[in-house]
């Protein structure tokens, strides 16, 4: 009976080391894939197949891959976070989909926080020149230079007028 539970131990054990073995091959087969697949997807942005990939040819790739269309400064921001060497393209090496796609998002969220950061700091000058110019004919029209109640006074006969 021992040998019965030696034998099947032992087979457990090559069948273990066989799916190990299996599970080895097919990671290395997936890498190889994403590798070349890589090679692939840069090569496709490489349009004029110099063996970089420039803000203008980036724009393209990314309209292309993703359907997102970005300005030659997004695109510049993009290369200069991705890039190592700094000579304002990407490299084979330093072509990486997944972070590309990390640092574009990144790149359109700051772009957009600054357009509204921008936005409102025109509705507040907006706001302000408003405010001035409310006062400014207030005081024109004699309304702050009185007690409250000949303020309202004013106020209602400026209304009166309107109507």
């Amino acid at each position: 009976m021992a040998e019965g539970v030696d034998n099947s131990l032992t087979d457990i054990q090559d069948e273990v080391a066989r799916l190990r073995a299996e599970i080895a091959a097919l990671e290395q087969d997936k890498e190889r894939k994403e590798k070349q697949e890589q090679v692939d997807v840069f090569r496709a942005f490489d349009t004029d197949g110099n063996g970089k990939v420039d803000a203008n040819e980036l724009r393209s790739g990314v309209k292309e891959l993703w359907g997102v269309e970005v300005d030659l400064m997004t695109a510049s921001r993009v290369i200069t976070r991705l890039g190592t060497t700094g000579d304002g393209v990407l490299q084979p090496t330093e072509f990486d989909l997944k972070r590309m796609e990390e640092v574009l998002n990144h790149v359109i969220a700051e772009n957009q926080a600054a357009k509204a950061r921008e936005s409102n700091e025109v509705q507040k000058q907006q706001d302000d020149d408003m405010q001035k110019k409310t006062a400014k004919a207030l005081k024109d029209l004699g309304v702050g230079d009185k007690d409250s109640s000949e303020e309202a006074d004013a106020l209602a006969r400026v209304g009166d007028r309107k109507s």
